[in-house]
């Protein structure tokens, strides 16, 4: 909650005390799947008894709310692969449903998360079909990809990283990638720049057709020897050695 506590302060002369965080605990405990799926219900269970209780009439001609857009992840649409894949938004992550099924508590960390994701995700979407006819907002759900760029809460040391960019960290520094996978070939998926996604979200209230949508956020794919890459050509000192490749197949 940290983090939350910082963001707060951070934008509190443009918003004042509008700006509420509210932390739901760390989901990546033992339990990472209900905390997921429980906060896209709880959200919209909150928005559809708000609607009741001030009677549907004000609900419908209220400008207080019109949508909600929630952040998901591309973990939700698909799984890593070895091979070339295309995906669209109609894509769900169901080969990570079946490894969890099949491997229970011993699945990978990545694997839960994945699951997380795609079942919160499609429980969303049953419940906005399900009650649609009885509120005055839609839905809008955005799946971005692996998140890399300016971080904006404290990081006073490097493992305080958020999760993507310190994997990132480790993979140019370590030659660390996901699981025991090398930099060269991992972690063969997507990535978008924090700002971009930032403005997707702004453009998802402001854009009337963004409504009832699940939409993809992603500049193109990479695996971490990209970057390690672009560390290589460029033209400053580093004191750390760099593992060379180019990677020119995805």
């Amino acid at each position: 909650m940290n983090r939350g506590k910082h963001l707060t302060q951070l934008f509190k002369g443009d918003f004042g005390d509008k700006l509420e965080i509210f932390s739901t605990g760390d989901i990546y405990g033992s339990d990472i799947i209900d905390p997921v799926i429980d906060g896209n219900l709880n959200l919209m269970t909150s928005a559809l008894t708000y609607g009741r209780r001030f009677g549907l009439n004000f609900c419908l001609s209220s400008d207080r709310l019109k949508r909600i857009v929630i952040t998901s992840s591309c973990a939700a649409v698909t799984s890593y692969a070895d091979h070339h894949v295309t995906i669209n938004e109609k894509n769900w992550n169901d080969a990570s449903v079946k490894e969890c099924e099949e491997k229970g508590r011993d699945a990978p960390g990545l694997a839960k998360y994945a699951v997380s994701k795609t079942l919160a995700d499609k429980a969303g979407w049953d419940f906005y079909e399900k009650h649609k006819s009885e509120v005055g907002w839609d839905i809008t759900f955005l799946n971005p990809p692996w998140i890399f760029g300016p971080v904006l809460h404290e990081v006073p040391s490097i493992d305080k990283l958020d999760p993507s960019c310190l994997f990132f960290y480790n993979a140019i520094t370590k030659g660390e990638a996901v699981g025991d996978a090398s930099p060269r070939v991992s972690p063969s998926h997507g990535w978008v720049d924090i700002r971009d996604v930032a403005l997707a979200h702004i453009r998802s209230l402001e854009i009337k057709e963004a409504g009832g949508e699940r939409i993809i956020l992603c500049a193109g794919p990479f695996v971490f020897q990209d970057a390690i890459d672009a560390v290589n050509s460029a033209t400053v000192f580093f004191s750390l050695a760099f593992s060379q490749g180019i990677i020119c197949e995805r």
